[in-house]
């Protein structure tokens, strides 16, 4: 009966604090990203100094102490850190949101999950944005596959785990869509977006410039409830989209592009549904 209870207070934990979660990003030099689920590792970035505990239920023996290098690269931060196997990171960030991709190629003695990514909970301006990732449903007009690797639409729902979604057309791209549908979610509704542009890549950054990108797209609401044109930046860091009114579905169509400097495939890294 107490096993029951204990494991019953767990599950409760988790779910609550499934969608929450911070990262304070003023300073590079002074980043810190807390998972609040009972799973979750825990990272301090200080002063070229990592601390992070794997499964963070606060047990000290599971700290791990060590350091990092980062690097500026096309407007994002990729970080190193000094690890056997070696880990690295990636940070996302607009005014608004922050996300930490954090990559480590094999499970490690430390107890890192295999080939992480964090977070699956974003804060906006101090209040919680609710969103889903694995539960939304993504259907694409195409998607590249290249030597075995598919670049389906579920790449969208995190960022650098296993490449963007890329179109799968001859020529650049334009006329090709994104279909998202949130009806059986745990939202069930969004009102905005937040878009990571490009192809994301924590082995090789180039890939972004390399690639094309998309310039401008078009976003329907479901049953035609709104129909906008929207201007998306040059950058990989994080973009947000509110929409007019609440819906469930949405269609996004690529109607231009930034070309790429050695390849006409376009990519889009990551797109969150948002419901504030």
């Amino acid at each position: 009966m107490f096993l029951e209870e204990i494991l019953c207070k767990i599950a409760v934990f988790c779910i609550t604090f499934l969608f929450c979660g911070k990262i304070y990003s003023q300073e590079i030099g002074n980043l810190s990203f807390y998972g609040t689920d009972a799973l979750d590792p825990f990272y301090v970035f200080d002063n070229n100094n990592l601390n992070f505990m794997s499964f963070a239920i606060g047990l000290p023996e599971n700290e791990i102490r060590t350091t990092y290098t980062y690097a500026l690269i096309n407007g994002i931060y990729y970080f190193t850190i000094s690890h056997t196997p070696e880990i690295k990171a990636v940070l996302l960030y607009n005014n608004e949101f922050g996300y930490v991709s954090i990559y480590s190629p094999v499970q490690s003695e430390s107890g890192l999950l295999l080939r992480h990514d964090l977070p699956d909970r974003i804060k906006i301006n101090r209040h919680i944005a609710w969103y889903s990732f694995h539960d939304v449903k993504i259907n694409t007009s195409s998607f590249l596959v290249e030597n075995n690797i598919r670049y389906d639409g579920n790449n969208l729902k995190q960022s650098i785990k296993d490449g963007p979604w890329v179109e799968g057309v001859s020529g650049n791209g334009i006329g090709e869509y994104i279909e998202m549908d949130y009806t059986g979610s745990f939202i069930g509704e969004i009102n905005g977006i937040v878009i990571s542009n490009g192809f994301v890549s924590a082995n090789n950054p180039d890939l972004f410039l390399k690639n094309n990108r998309v310039k401008r797209i078009l976003i329907e609401g479901n049953n035609d409830s709104f129909r906008n044109e929207y201007d998306i930046l040059d950058t990989p860091n994080l973009q947000t989209i509110m929409f007019p009114m609440n819906v469930s579905k949405i269609k996004i169509t690529i109607l231009d592009i930034y070309e790429g400097t050695t390849w006409d495939d376009t990519c889009i890294n990551m797109i969150i549904g948002i419901k504030l």
